[in-house]
């Protein structure tokens, strides 16, 4: 969630500009935001839930305990790689952001 926020909310004003002029534009981009961030805090209300469930307190034990252990590096490797990617986007902003200065 917090890097849909950060690399989704610091370019946001100059999306919102070049997609339209109009103060109007803003109602769409919000209304995106809202909708996704509502979907992340269902995801992990989700995961909290299968945890307090199945009794265990991480996303790869609620997994082995849920589906079983054979792929249960599916979720380790998936939190590895998105915070890869948001830390590669975080880096991309504020290349961006500092080349302007």
């Amino acid at each position: 969630a917090k890097a849909i926020v950060v690399a989704g909310g610091v370019p946001l004003p100059a999306g919102i500009a070049s997609f339209g002029n109009a103060p109007s534009a803003a109602i769409p981009a919000l209304g995106l935001i809202t909708v996704i961030g509502i979907l992340s805090g269902y995801g992990f209300a989700l995961i909290g839930r299968v945890c307090h469930l199945t009794g265990t307190s991480s996303y790869r034990e609620a997994w082995k305990a849920s589906v079983g252990e054979p792929s249960s590096w599916i979720p380790a490797w998936s939190v590895t790689l998105k915070t890869i990617f948001a830390v590669l986007a975080y880096s991309m902003i504020l290349g961006e952001t500092f080349q302007s200065l």
